[in-house]
């Protein structure tokens, strides 16, 4: 029969699972006493048995006691027991902790009493057992075998090194004694008649009550002590299918059911995982998000969970590094894409949230961008479409010289092209009646109505053809000859102010006006003459005469000439007013 599915009180003896030495045989039925025989046990019908045993050798003090890993993932580790009082349990606040879905947050308490180490069931759901049985609270013997959940320790107990004085007086009490060796061997076989028969009572009522020490017998133990070793080895379907041909068998049996639900959760919780891993290979991380999230937390599959999540964690955030690589490129479609990838994901990836009022911002300042551009596009399409319609015509027309072909043109425009063609009809009639009065101002000799009427008509003519248009040079001569008339009679009248002022606007009209150049020429060399005088009145003591010549050279000459500039500077200096 398996080890793992042994007849209470028929334990067979096992070696220490670590160390060089062996473990002391597990005590039978002859060699233990009695504790007691019934206790109403956790999730058991009234009137079921348990009987609890302790070693008569194990009554003498324990040293070095430890918890070993005989059945799990760990198997090999070693618990010592240190204190008084020890908790056993997946919390992470227990003394022993075992990260196990089968263990409960408290599964275990164990407890030192003078006689030995106490243990006792936590109350969880999955049960304790020591060496088969259920049990609420027992006194351990070294070699027993502790069942928690689905685990299974060893309980190693070397016994305290006897006195060897103590030793000596015993045995030879027992030598000048033979009454009291009488007295031994009949304690020691009533006590191993009673133990017998107990044990005969407790396989009895374990097999007839159905309760949780239910013993499988036949075919039943070696199968379901193979469908628990595929159960450790994570080979749920096998382990699923064997403990259903078990359950057959016994279709009762607590452990049975608990291991069926358990493999059934992990093929689920399997599904889960192989589900996230193909995703994240296929690069579909928002599924593999969803998937490992299914996994159960307290899973056997745990860790490989948590390490997948690892890597779900490193792809997401390889992807938002990605949109932050785009963004800076100025690919925004490609950034907020990834961003999107990440953020479905998981909803609370730091980068990709980071990036968000970046990327928004970026793009705010790209549609604007493309609606300036757009609205300028349509502009010059518009633009060009009046070029090439009655309005272009009539310009190029007029740039030539043409004022009647113009007009005729302007006129016979229609549908679209009516409005804007109307508006350059108006400027170049306006254009037309002012050239008109300005020349026949300047045949009066009346300069200053010819200037007025000829600056109104050069403005529109630079507007209308271009400032080299044949209008636009004609009426600018025009203009540049009354100014040059108007600016001599002030410079005359020693009006230097208003003669500058005329042969600057005669240079704007007509930069080939060879008059108004000269004649700014000499103003510039008074200027600097009066300038020389300004200042020495200043260096005389006569401030006010030189503020009043220093005015003069800034009306004389235009900001970008140097004696404007100092002229200007000292007035400021000397507390005058700035000249305009």
């Amino acid at each position: 029969m398996p080890p793992n599915d042994r007849v209470p009180g028929k334990r067979p003896p096992r070696k220490a699972p670590t160390g060089g030495g062996r473990l002391a045989e597990a005590p039978s039925r002859e060699d233990s006493t009695v504790l007691f025989d019934t206790a109403g046990g956790r999730g058991k019908r009234a009137g079921s048995e348990q009987t609890m045993l302790i070693d008569a050798r194990a009554l003498q003090p324990a040293a070095k006691a430890r918890l070993v890993m005989t059945r799990g993932r760990r198997q090999g580790m070693e618990f010592p027991l240190r204190g008084t009082e020890v908790s056993i349990g997946r919390d992470p606040g227990s003394d022993v902790v075992i990260s196990d879905i089968s263990i409960s947050r408290l599964h275990a308490r164990m407890r030192r009493v003078p006689d030995g180490w106490l243990i006792a069931d936590g109350g969880g759901n999955n049960g304790t057992r020591v060496n088969g049985l259920a049990i609420e609270e027992v006194l351990l013997h070294d070699g027993d075998l502790v069942e928690l959940g689905g685990l299974e320790l060893q309980f190693v107990e070397a016994p305290a090194e006897p006195d060897p004085g103590e030793a000596e007086e015993g045995e030879a009490a027992q030598r000048a004694d033979p009454a009291a060796r009488s007295r031994r061997r009949l304690l020691i076989a009533a006590t191993a008649t009673v133990a017998l028969l107990v044990a005969i009572a407790a396989v009895k009522a374990a097999m007839g009550s159905g309760g949780a020490a239910r013993v499988l017998t036949g075919a039943g133990p070696d199968r379901f002590a193979e469908a628990r070793k595929l159960v450790l080895a994570q080979k749920w379907e096998p382990a699923k299918e064997l403990l259903l041909k078990v359950q057959q068998d016994d279709p009762d049996n607590p452990e049975i059911r608990r291991y069926l639900e358990t493999v059934t959760a992990e093929i689920e919780n399997q599904r889960h995982l192989d589900a996230a891993s193909a995703a994240l290979q296929k690069g579909d991380l928002t599924s593999a998000e969803r998937e490992i999230k299914l996994v159960g937390s307290g899973s056997l599959l745990s860790d490989a969970a948590a390490e997948l999540q690892g890597k779900i964690n490193a792809a997401v955030a390889a992807v938002a590094a990605q949109a932050g690589q785009k963004l800076a490129a100025g690919d925004l479609a490609g950034a907020k894409a990834l961003m999107d990838q990440a953020l479905a994901a998981d909803p609370a990836q730091p980068e990709a949230i980071a990036l968000q009022p970046k990327l928004a911002s970026a793009t705010a300042l790209q549609r604007a961008t493309a609606a300036e551009r757009a609205r300028m596009e349509a502009e010059h399409a518009a633009q060009l479409r009046l070029e090439r319609g009655p309005v272009g015509q009539a310009r190029g027309l007029f740039r030539n010289g043409d004022v009647a072909g113009a007009f005729a043109v302007l006129r016979s425009a229609s549908g679209a092209d009516a409005a804007p063609a109307g508006r350059l009809l108006a400027d170049v009639s306006t254009f037309s009646s002012a050239f008109q009065r300005g020349k026949a101002a300047v045949q009066a000799r009346r300069s200053q109505a010819a200037v007025d009427d000829l600056a109104l008509a050069h403005d529109l003519a630079v507007r209308i053809g271009g400032a080299d248009g044949s209008m636009a040079v004609s009426s600018g001569r025009l203009l540049a000859q009354e100014h040059d008339r108007l600016g001599l009679q002030a410079r005359s009248s020693r009006q230097f102010e208003r003669a500058f002022r005329h042969f600057s606007s005669a240079q704007q009209a007509f930069p080939g006006d060879d008059q108004s150049k000269e004649q700014l020429g000499r103003l510039s060399t008074d200027a600097h003459e009066l300038f020389l005088t300004a200042y020495g009145q200043m260096e005389n003591g006569d401030p006010a005469a030189a503020v009043r010549n220093f005015r003069l050279v800034v009306a004389m000459t235009g900001p970008g000439s140097i004696d404007h500039q100092k002229a200007q500077s000292w007035i400021s200096q000397l507390g005058g007013k700035p000249a305009e």
